[in-house]
């Protein structure tokens, strides 16, 4: 694909993925060296390592703590699976403020320039198309638009620092002996 919006925010994208794979890879071996987790550390199901890691860790870990594990493995989820609008609702669970890129979706009628260009000035100023953050999923949206939506509003990078705070959550887990 040669899309030069797509390549703008493609590397973000990966690097929010390449911080959620640190933080699976983290979790699986902390359980691989606790005490009686270690037979569940290769388990298919992210969720039950991270439910039995914080059932290990329980007294050392506060509710932000907990709350960080379980919403980064969800944020995770939808981004590994291209849901961008079920990865934004997971991450307004942070009560973060929600940033938002004004992106419109047009399904252009036409090649001509002169009926393009009518067509998206009438888009910015909301005679034409659909507002991405309108939409109530990935799919109405598009992947493409809720993909920009992302980029534009913040929301991979947003997603790097949820993962970095919760791969240090583990680093410091895996230091206690």
């Amino acid at each position: 694909m040669k899309s030069i919006i797509l390549l703008k925010y493609l590397e973000s994208f990966k690097a929010a993925v390449a911080e959620a794979a640190t933080v699976e890879l983290k979790m699986r071996l902390l359980a691989e060296k606790t005490m009686g987790l270690e037979l569940i550390s290769q388990n298919d199901q992210l969720a039950l390592i991270e439910a039995a890691l914080i059932k290990n860790y329980k007294l050392l870990l506060s509710d932000d703590d907990e709350t960080t594990l379980l919403k980064c493995r969800q944020i995770r989820n939808k981004l590994l699976h291209g849901d961008f609008f079920k990865a934004r609702q997971k991450m307004s669970e942070f009560n973060e403020r929600q940033n938002r890129a004004e992106v419109v979706k047009v399904n252009l009628i036409s090649t001509n320039f002169e009926s393009v260009s009518r067509q998206l000035e009438e888009a910015k100023i909301g005679m034409q198309g659909t507002r991405i953050k309108d939409t109530n999923s990935t799919k109405s949206g598009g992947t493409f638009g809720w993909f920009i939506e992302a980029g534009n509003s913040g929301d991979f990078e947003k997603a790097i620092n949820y993962f970095k705070k919760a791969g240090e959550l583990i680093d410091r887990l895996a230091e206690i002996d």
